[in-house]
Parts: C-alpha cells; structure tokens; sequence
C-alpha cells in the first residue's frame, strides 16, 4: 500500500508519514497508523479495510486520511511511485560583470577557460538522451556569452522541456529582451535586498535599480514568469516581509535562498551570518513545512563551466564529482559512488541527526548540513539545531521540545 518514497518519523504515541520525493507530509496517531500497517500486512484493498471497521465515523475518519495519503503520493498507484521531476543545471559561463560578496563560484569578469559552442551542443545533446524536465542555464552571467542566443535557439529546437535562465538582471535591455522571452519559459533574477542600500551590500551600486527597470521592461513585453531571490543572512534575515510585499508589488515570485558559506560566501562568512539567530530563520516561517525530498544524484545534477557533474550546487567538491561529461557518452555518468557519499548528509542517515523525531524538517536540503557539518562550524551546526527543534516540535508535533 506504502508508496517507496514514505518515510516514517515517530514520537510518542504519534507518526508522521512523509514523501520524500516531494515533501509533503501527514500526522497521525499510532493507532490511525498501525490501520494502515494492518491493511497493507493482510493485503486488503481499501474497500475490504472500511468493511472491516465497526463505526461510521470511524469509516469516515479513516477514508479522509486515505484521501489525503493518496493526494500527497503516499499510497503506491499502478508500482509508480512518483512522477519524475528531472533537472539540471548548467553553468555555461564562469565569468560575470558583478563581483557579489556571497558568490559561492567566485565568478570574476575573466575566466580561465570557456566551452565552445560546439561542446555546449555535444553536453546538450547528451542532456537531452536523459530528457530533463527542466534544464537551468546559469553562471557567472550566462548573456556573457556572445553565443547564449545560439545556444537558446537550439535549446527551442530540439528540446521540449521547460528552459530557465539564471541572471542577474542587468543586462537584459530592449536590444535582447524580444528574443529572451521567446526561447524562456522562466528568468530567475537574483537581487538579495529590497532598497538601493540593502542590495548594494551584496551587489554593488545600481543593480537594484536596474533589476527594478529589467522587471519593468519584462512586464512590458508580457513576460511574467519571474523570480526574484536573496539569501538569508544578518541583514536580510530581518526584511523578509519587505522581499516578499516587494515581490507582491512587482509582480514576481519571491525566493529566500539559503546562504552558501562556498567561493566569496567562505570569505565572507562571518561578514554575513555572524549573529544569525538573534532573530527567527526566515525559511521555517512558512505556513506549510516540507520534509526533505532531495533527489540531487539522481533526478538533479549540476554542469560546472568545464564539464564536470555534480550532485546539485552544494556538493561541488571533488570527492563528489562524478566524471566530465564531455569525456562521456551517456548522461548521467553510470557507475559512479559519489550519490552514497551524498546519501551520508540525508538527515535519517547523518550521525548527529539520525535519531531525531524532527531531522527531515530541520535540514530539508543535505547541502545545508554538509557545509555547516565542517569541524569550524560545529557551534553553528548546534545553535541551528537548538534553535530550530525548538520551533519544528511545536510546529510539526504540537509538543513542546525536552530538553
């Protein structure tokens, strides 16, 4: 009955059955639960189980919970458990004409090596064998490259999927915008502050502004589908009901990202967290808390400037790269053992957190936890776990946490 994707946590006398390909989740009490343990043991269809209950209203109770299981793919459907939702990112350039605080690539305005059109198509052809979902062009600034209008016309061409580009805003114009919003299903805009002032601490002077004319040239064109992201550090932590009213009054989406003590971000590390908790984690005061539904290795994968494939943008080290594409015939790259490395940073699988009734909420992405799992960082990792169990019993359990 139990789809493969659900995953169990328990505390007292209650379970939480959660997807881990999307997220969503469900509590329960153990004798709601054991039912459906007890439905799946006998092998009963769904049917034979409300024939077996003696009360209506418990027959009721029972059926809405079902319902809801089915909703949020808990119950296995036909021996596929979930639709897949493949995605890769592609980083087609390393150089960029900003010079961001918290780039976790170091992108600078030159580069010491840039594909050619020609390998860009070789990895896109491969890409396309695997037929992604989704397929994410980012940088560095991708319209660095004189050829990112080639590129997106042979994307349009022999791609049926969605195509996403990741910028920083500044250099779309009325010269490019008629053929960006032609091959681009969506453009992702970082901008990381809500004035002048708090962007330009992260980005530099008059990106905000430019950002704000890009949305507005966009909008005039019909374009919509927009995101604007910050990352959460001292000074955004505090302003992200500005972000999201700003979003509301520009017509985009907004995304909080978590910061990447990665590239510059390593550098400035203590210029950008520093005294974090003094005030509540923005990405856990969400009206819906989603678990953990990592597929980074399997359905997502990450292509540096050279080549090189890796998990997703946070495990961009070398012990978790699993080949050069451009030497291989076949995406993704078989019989590589790097996804068991990553599988160790999962929370039901990571030693300090194995245990803990609240791990697939606390780190929802096994990223986080493998840059903050470094011995330098070991008192951040234990004040985002007391800070965070507090509020996740609260909120995932109803019970406040024993210390």
């Amino acid at each position: 009955m139990f789809s493969a994707n659900t995953k169990i946590l328990e505390y007292k006398e209650k379970k939480i059955m959660l997807n881990s390909s999307n997220g969503l989740w469900i509590r329960v009490s153990k004798k709601v639960f054991d039912i459906f343990c007890f439905m799946e043991e006998r092998g009963y269809t769904f049917v034979q189980l409300l024939k077996a209950l003696y009360d209506d209203d418990d027959r009721e109770y029972i059926k809405s919970v079902f319902e809801k299981m089915q909703e949020i793919g808990l119950v296995e459907k036909n021996k596929k458990e979930h639709t897949e939702n493949k995605t890769v990112l592609f980083e087609i350039i390393r150089r960029c004409n900003l010079h961001c605080a918290h780039c976790c690539v170091e992108a600078q305005r030159e580069s010491d090596y840039e594909m050619s059109y020609q390998e860009v198509v070789n990895i896109l052809d491969k890409l396309l064998v695997w037929n992604p979902k989704q397929i994410s062009l980012t940088g560095g600034e991708p319209l660095m490259r004189n050829d990112i209008f080639d590129i997106l016309r042979y994307l349009n061409k022999h791609y049926s999927g969605r195509v996403t580009l990741s910028t920083n805003g500044t250099l779309i114009n009325e010269d490019n915008v008629a053929q960006l919003i032609m091959y681009l299903d969506q453009i992702d805009i970082s901008i990381d502050g809500v004035d002048e002032e708090t962007c330009s601490r992260i980005r530099g002077k008059g990106v905000f502004q430019k950002v704000l004319q890009t949305v507005e040239l966009l909008h005039k064109k019909g374009f919509y589908s927009i995101t604007l992201s910050m990352i959460s550090d001292r000074f955004h932590e505090k302003m992200e009901k500005e972000f999201y009213k700003l979003n509301e009054e520009w017509g985009t989406t907004p995304i909080v990202r978590s910061f990447v003590p990665a590239g510059r971000g390593k550098e400035n590390d203590k210029l950008l967290v520093q005294d974090r908790f003094y005030n509540p984690v923005p990405t856990i005061n969400k009206p819906v808390m989603q678990a953990c539904s990592c597929k980074a290795g399997e359905e997502k994968f990450l292509i540096d400037y050279k080549g090189n494939v890796y998990p997703c943008q946070y495990f961009i080290d070398k012990k978790y790269c699993m080949g050069n594409i451009l030497d291989s015939k076949v995406f993704p790259i078989e019989e590589n053992r790097c996804i068991e490395l990553v599988r160790e940073y999962f929370p039901q699988n990571y030693e300090k957190c194995n245990s803990c009734p609240v791990n697939y909420f606390c780190w929802p992405c096994p990223g986080e936890l493998y840059l903050y799992s470094e011995e330098e960082k070991v008192d951040y990792f234990h004040k985002v776990c007391k800070f965070q169990k507090k509020f996740l019993f609260m909120k995932i359990w109803d019970e406040e946490v024993l210390e």
